[in-house]
């Protein structure tokens, strides 16, 4: 349990960068050649994850930590 909510954490801190650096354009305007570059430098998991599917728990987490 506690492993899938690090993993929930990880994804929403970047997830959130992600709309943080996008923001304006949104992730669909994205060129393919930046999502390659942002997953050339990601840590763990390939940022192009959210692509074509944007993090389903994003706004549960932002209630939950209070994060707005």
């Amino acid at each position: 349990m506690e492993s899938r909510w690090n993993r929930l954490k990880e994804d929403y801190v970047n997830y959130k960068w992600l709309m943080l650096k996008f923001s304006g354009e949104g992730l669909v305007g994205v060129s393919d050649d930046a999502w390659a570059e942002l997953d050339k430098h990601s840590r763990s998991m390939p940022l192009s994850r959210f692509r074509d599917r944007p993090f389903q728990h994003y706004d549960t987490i932002t209630e939950m930590i209070g994060d707005r």
